[in-house]
């Protein structure tokens, strides 16, 4: 079974043997509306200010991320650590369906569908001025129980530093990670 079809089939379980791994950087205003519930959890850190959550497809399981990543492929099945840049902290882990490019908001639209957190304007910006944008369709796992922050992802030697852009994390980085750095709880949707 591949690994996005094993996590089609075992939700939210990801298999993390002979996968791509990556961390995903998303700037506040996305990750808020991508991942509601970790967006709270970091918000009563340091508010007692309990807001609703939106009901936007941020809350589904199927998600779409667009940005403006170098990188030209990801393979269906990889490992994504979604990172919060406004707050430094790995919050949020899926599986990649999909990574392809859009070179016109029309293209945009078709590609992200119903599935996308961005409103119509911030589509066609994606797009303005020739830029071309990546779509990342992905599959939400969970969240993790506690922000992963920057300066242990550094201290442990997952990341040399802040991510600007899409980038990949290799085998040992990330078994440190999971051996270093995830509750016990969180480490039970990884699966060989």
């Amino acid at each position: 079974m591949s690994p996005f079809e094993f996590h089609k089939t075992y939700w939210p379980c990801i298999k993390i043997s002979g996968v791509d791994k990556y961390c995903v950087p998303i700037r506040p205003e996305f990750h808020e509306r991508l991942f509601p519930e970790a967006d709270q959890k970091l918000k009563k850190q340091f508010s007692f200010d309990f807001d609703p959550l939106p009901q936007t497809p941020g809350n589904a399981i199927r998600k779409v991320y667009i940005c403006h990543a170098q990188k030209k492929a990801m393979a269906p099945g990889s490992l994504l650590l979604f990172y919060r840049s406004a707050d430094s902290v790995i919050t949020s882990v899926g599986v990649l369906e999909e990574y392809r490019e859009a070179d016109s908001y029309e293209a945009l639209l078709k590609i992200a569908g119903r599935r996308s957190v961005y409103t119509s304007d911030e589509l066609l910006e994606k797009t303005q001025g020739g830029r071309s944008a990546k779509v990342v369709n992905f599959y939400y796992a969970e969240n993790f129980s506690s922000p992963i922050p920057l300066k242990a992802l550094k201290s442990s030697g997952v990341l040399k530093g802040s991510p600007q852009s899409i980038m990949s994390i290799d085998e040992n980085s990330f078994n440190r990670l999971c051996s270093d750095l995830l509750k016990e709880k969180d480490k039970e949707i990884f699966y060989n």
